[in-house]
């Protein structure tokens, strides 16, 4: 690998000093095919990075390089070998220290992901003067005060926070702390990087199931701009501590999706710190155990990724989803058919009498029906009607996710 990947570098290019030519990119292909196979390996690079993971990962360290110091700008635009630069220069050098760094993942992380505002106001009123509180599996919640000294920000990201840039740690919010061991790329892509972020979504999506979350739809931050919202990565060294590793952002949709989310209001009779203590302890259990709760959490993302879709359809495909990652099983499905089956599982979970049984039957097969018209004749808006049906869904899909965290409950005892 390291021959191949000496060879590979006399062709990258750059551009301005400091941008690699995605056009020369492809020579670094002949790298993944080098690889090992992959099934040997306790993680695999595929899970850690991508399908294409050394090539992934040799494009990044040298970008790394390029974007954070490791050059100079240059005003001529022409593409020039990568090579011509002093950091470069000795190709066989620099190969044995890339596949050196591929050779010693995973590398372990600690993922501070930065929750809805709406969410973290409340939260933060609910977190000790430690300014952290654990959720279980290693995740934990935690604000300025547990992070301040503990995980360093690089001192120009701290400035662009005084002057309101959004970047340092925020005063009024909460993050997610995420462990993870893999391979964290810069701008947040690699499969390590995009499990935090769907650790968030399942965060968000238990919360939905467990009624203290709701989705606003109408909310749009900040008018039309981009909410200013840095998810934060720092690595772990052995004999270095917590080392910042790089910050990245969500797709624009996504994140603006992501800021509707906001704590349901039930009124002065429903103490908050109480009802969220409770539902936190019901979270637990599902990070807590994550082999056995493999469908809950996939289900709960699946349906927080529904609750902030700017397309209604895709919405409705999402929530349903949810509930077949739930209920679902190929097996069975083959025999009595997908829609019979999450019909009759779901109206056992979550009816409360035989005749609501009944009723979660039939909303159900008319709630199916829908979904099948949305994928088979490509179905482009709700009607009026059929929101009211989407509104259902998600209730029974919430109450599903719901029901499996009390019989996970009550198998961990």
């Amino acid at each position: 690998m390291v021959e191949v990947l000496r060879d590979a570098l006399g062709h990258l290019r750059v551009t301005h000093g400091m941008f690699l030519d995605w056009h020369s990119l492809a020579t670094l292909a002949s790298l993944d095919d080098a690889l090992p196979r992959q099934d040997k390996q306790p993680v695999s690079l595929t899970a850690m990075i991508d399908d294409r993971p050394a090539s992934d990962f040799a494009a990044d360290r040298i970008g790394r390089i390029l974007m954070e110091g490791g050059a100079d700008w240059k005003d001529d635009a022409s593409p020039e070998p990568l090579t011509n630069l002093p950091r470069f220069a000795d190709a066989a050098r620099f190969a044995r220290e890339v596949v050196g760094e591929l050779n010693s993942l995973p590398w372990r992380y600690t993922f501070s992901l930065r929750l809805p505002h709406k969410i973290g106001s409340v939260l933060r009123a609910m977190i000790d003067a430690t300014g952290r509180r654990d959720i279980g599996g290693g995740l934990a919640l935690a604000d300025e005060r547990a992070l301040d000294g503990y995980l360093p920000l690089p001192e120009g990201l701290n400035r662009l926070a005084l002057l309101g840039g959004g970047h340092g740690w925020g005063s009024d919010t909460v993050y997610l702390q995420v462990p993870l061991e893999g391979y964290a790329d810069k701008y947040g892509m690699s499969g390590t990087a995009r499990l935090a972020v769907e650790t968030m979504q399942t965060f968000i999506g238990l919360g939905i199931a467990l009624r203290i979350f709701r989705y606003d739809p109408s909310y749009t931050p900040l008018g039309f701009a981009q909410p200013a919202i840095v998810h934060h990565v720092h690595r772990h060294d052995a004999g270095e501590g917590a080392v910042h590793d790089t910050a990245f952002g969500l797709e624009a949709s996504m994140l603006m999706g992501m800021e509707g989310f906001a704590f349901v209001e039930y009124g002065p009779a429903f103490p908050m710190e109480m009802l969220v203590a409770d539902v936190i302890e019901r979270m637990r259990i599902c990070f807590t155990h994550p082999k056995e709760a493999t469908r809950i959490n996939r289900a709960a993302q699946w349906l927080a990724t529904s609750s902030m879709s700017r397309n209604g359809t895709m919405a409705f495909v999402q929530a349903m989803v949810a509930v077949e990652i739930l209920l679902g099983d190929k097996k069975t499905t083959d025999m009595v058919g997908i829609g019979e089956l999450l019909s009759n599982r779901l109206a056992y979970l979550i009816g409360t009498s035989q005749a609501d049984r009944e009723q979660v039957l039939s909303d159900f097969r008319g709630l199916y029906a829908v979904r099948s018209e949305i994928v088979h004749s490509g179905k482009t808006r709700l009607s009026h009607s059929e929101w009211a049906k989407y509104s259902r869904l998600v209730w029974m899909c919430g109450t599903a996710i719901k029901e499996e965290i009390e019989l996970l409950r009550k198998n961990s005892r």
